[in-house]
């Protein structure tokens, strides 16, 4: 080691500055921990408030979905009552309404026999009946007289009423569907005789 006794005062003044130097280094360095120290908790807690924020974010998210998921079931809930109250007004829209028609029917066998004045069935009111009820079926509005080839008698008698109808479904006489080849057995007054509807029109006549 030197001998700081042989050092000139201008070199202890030199090594002086050097320590000072040294030390004034260290302090600088000392004095910057605090300051990283800072940016770091500082950087951290910007880490955690984003997390915080993110997390809160996913909470409110799941409220949000359930949310709209409400929405969407009520609206498709609107939606279907809307369509019913379409489909149920569109139905009663087209229910049955009154219509006049006329239908003819054959009378053949010994039902066509037995009525021996079969013009008088003319203007006569003619009737169905059905377990214990008894429907209107209309009026006798005209009637002819056939002869089979083999001398067969067949009569055939014109009926005017007011029916329903209803689009899809046809027409029915006192809620008793009628259409060209049903078979019914009627009566005039005592007389019951069983027929086929033959032919079948709408309104007044031919």
């Amino acid at each position: 080691m030197t001998d700081n006794k042989n050092i000139s005062p201008e070199e202890k003044k030199d090594l002086r500055h050097a320590d000072m130097d040294k030390f004034g280094k260290e302090a600088l360095g000392g004095a910057r921990e605090p300051a990283d120290t800072a940016a770091k908790e500082k950087k951290v807690k910007n880490k955690q408030k984003k997390k915080g924020q993110s997390d809160r974010e996913k909470r409110a998210g799941v409220p949000l979905a359930l949310d709209i998921g409400v929405a969407l079931v009520i609206i498709a809930v609107i939606a279907a009552l809307i369509v019913g109250a379409y489909f149920l007004f569109k139905y009663y829209a087209d229910s049955y309404k009154d219509a006049s028609i006329q239908y003819t029917v054959l009378i053949s066998g010994e039902d066509a026999e037995a009525i021996s004045d079969a013009k008088a069935l003319k203007n006569k009111e003619i009737y169905y009946d059905l377990d214990g009820n008894t429907y209107y079926f209309g009026k006798v509005t005209g009637v002819n007289i056939l002869e089979g080839e083999n001398g067969e008698r067949q009569i055939t008698a014109r009926i005017s009423v007011t029916s329903k109808y209803k689009r899809g479904e046809g027409y029915a006489v006192d809620g008793n569907r009628i259409a060209v080849g049903c078979e019914y057995s009627l009566r005039i007054e005592e007389n019951a005789f069983e027929t086929v509807i033959i032919e079948m029109y709408k309104g007044g006549g031919k």
